[in-house]
């Protein structure tokens, strides 16, 4: 098991919060625990959709209601050029006043059950140049929606590949799952005696440092 702490993070790292309080709940896609994901900016600061709005955030404040944090880290996503887009598409979003969509989490269900039916018919129109994903750059975003748009919109998703990672059915747990958005780097505990729990989704997962030999 693989501890780190915030001095371990670089630009772009995703963190993925954990609260026991969900589980067994009903939510099925908050069962494992991971209720939030926000992305890693450097300079202790973090990029998270949360109410009222999308904000850039202290690190320890965007930490405070989890009982751990899981962190993905993706290693070939984050050149320089892609950390500039990350920051610029993050204050556009800022500037813009994007909010946080409450209307998406309460029709998570029904949208992921639509974007099934959906997502074949899609991909064969965008082929046939009659379909266009919708834009990264939107009005609202609820947590894991902005951490898939921000993958688009730095262009490590491309166009085609935005039609299956469609930002509104996306939650913390199905990022946490795709290697798309990192491996798992560690965990961030609040203190030293905290015990992850057995049933963690990360918790037998070989971590990034034993992958990539760092």
């Amino acid at each position: 098991m693989t501890f780190i702490s915030k001095n371990d993070l670089k630009t772009g790292d995703v963190l993925l919060g954990y609260t026991s309080s969900v589980i067994d709940k009903g939510h099925d896609e908050l069962n494992s625990g991971y209720v939030h994901v926000s992305i890693y900016l450097g300079e202790n600061e973090v990029a998270e959709a949360t109410r009222p709005n999308v904000q850039i955030t202290p690190f320890e404040k965007a930490i405070e209601e989890y009982d751990h944090i899981a962190v993905l880290r993706q290693p070939d996503a984050w050149h320089e050029n892609n950390k500039s887009r990350l920051k610029a598409f993050v204050q556009d979003l800022i500037n813009n006043r994007a909010k946080f969509n409450r209307k998406d989490i309460r029709d998570f269900e029904k949208n992921l059950k639509d974007k099934y039916i959906s997502e074949q018919e899609n991909l064969e129109k965008y082929f046939d140049d009659q379909y266009q994903p919708k834009s990264p750059l939107k009005e609202t975003y609820f947590c894991s929606e902005l951490v898939v748009s921000v993958y688009i919109a730095v262009g490590f998703i491309s166009e085609s590949a935005a039609i299956i990672y469609n930002p509104e059915v996306m939650s913390p747990s199905y990022l946490g799952n795709d290697t798309t958005f990192g491996t798992f780097l560690g965990y961030i505990k609040p203190y030293e005696e905290y015990i992850i729990p057995e049933n963690d989704q990360f918790i037998h997962h070989t971590s990034f440092y034993e992958i990539y030999d760092e």
